[in-house]
């Protein structure tokens, strides 16, 4: 748009002066220099959410309730811990399935043995175990959306679908 005697028009007028009030072109970001922090933030979220997208496609998954409040922080840890012990929790499921085939434990010893190891595992005491592969899957996926939820939480102070505390 072009300003001339206080009337504008989309055209330059004959013969009178010019003036273009385009705003500036943005700068633009050079490979090597930093994002100022905000942007550098939203940016690290919204790659947290797209890893978050991606690692739960096609997955359904358990959302169980706690009387404990966990901080994003706190929900990030015990995630990381959970996919780290799922490899020893099946070594030691396939371990108490082996001794009640070869009768060296009780069915009612295997149930309260295998109910301990859950509760253990950070999962609940009815928990239907699946494959291993895709209980791995499904542990990834909690921990990208708890990892998502922390970077929203640290740029806005609430953690995305949870309520305010009173």
């Amino acid at each position: 748009m072009y300003i001339y005697d206080q009337k504008f028009s989309d055209s330059p007028p004959p013969g009178g002066v010019v003036v273009d009030t385009a705003p500036p072109a943005p700068v633009t970001q050079r490979p090597g220099d930093t994002l100022p922090y905000r942007e550098a933030m939203e940016q690290t979220e919204r790659k947290q959410y797209e890893e978050y997208q991606r690692d739960c496609a096609g997955r359904n998954i358990l959302k169980t309730l706690s009387r404990e409040s966990l901080s994003p922080l706190e929900r990030v840890r015990r995630m990381e811990r959970k996919l780290a012990g799922i490899p020893r929790l099946f070594e030691l499921y396939r371990d108490l399935q082996a001794r009640v085939r070869r009768g060296a434990m009780r069915p009612w010893t295997f149930a309260r043995a295998r109910r301990d190891l859950l509760i253990a595992f950070g999962f609940s005491p009815q928990y239907g175990l699946s494959t291993e592969a895709n209980e791995l899957a499904n542990a990834r996926c909690e921990l990208s959306q708890a990892r998502w939820e922390f970077m929203v939480a640290m740029r806005t102070g609430r953690a995305p679908g949870r309520l305010p505390h009173r």
